[in-house]
């Protein structure tokens, strides 16, 4: 005697297997992400049918729905160099489908200089002043994985209130006090 019990869309063996026959029912599209740039993807839903398809940064909650129905979508005005968690589920007559997460991260930025303030301003990507990110950790981070460029951090000076420590990794130089005013080529020597 195995003790099958059954309840809707599934089978329960006792303390064994659970088998859920909903996806077969109410299946995923495929999803795939590409052409991911410093502040955009590109996302394509593959498949029939209606879904639910929403994108937000990682660890975040404040999901943003993208689209309802299979093709091509592109996320913009994504922050570099940053980890981002798609999901996507399927809206059958009946049912709902379990979440599908995608994660991704948007490319690394290449700057000469990274902006760095007390308080974020613009885009707070760090690209020019007017933009400056006050993510210090986070540009400590993208200035060590610009293999290609490794930029330079600008601090511009201020109080900066966050609690943590950080470490400069190889080949990443940090300058600082600046008035938050100089240009791209602002010449250090002076």
């Amino acid at each position: 005697n195995p003790n099958i019990a059954t309840s809707k869309g599934s089978l329960n063996y006792r303390n064994t297997i659970k088998i859920n026959y909903a996806t077969f029912d109410c299946p995923h599209p495929d999803i795939i992400v590409n052409e991911i740039q410093t502040t955009s993807a590109r996302i394509t839903a593959v498949g029939t049918g209606n879904y639910q398809i929403e994108y937000a940064p990682t660890g975040s909650q404040d999901y943003i729905t993208v689209g309802t129905t299979a093709g091509s979508y592109i996320l913009s005005g994504l922050h570099p160099y940053a980890n981002y968690n798609l999901r996507v589920r399927t809206i059958c007559e009946e049912d709902v489908s379990a979440w599908k997460y995608v994660p991704f991260r948007t490319a690394v930025p290449h700057y000469d200089h990274i902006h760095v303030a007390p308080q974020s301003t613009g885009l707070a990507d760090g690209s020019t002043w007017s933009n400056a990110t006050s993510d210090l950790n986070w540009a400590i981070t993208v200035a060590a994985n610009n293999a290609e460029n490794r930029p330079d951090i600008w601090l511009k000076e201020g109080t900066y209130t966050d609690p943590n420590t950080y470490t400069l990794l190889d080949g990443v130089a940090l300058y600082g006090g600046f008035e938050g005013n100089e240009p791209t080529d602002y010449d250090l020597s002076q």
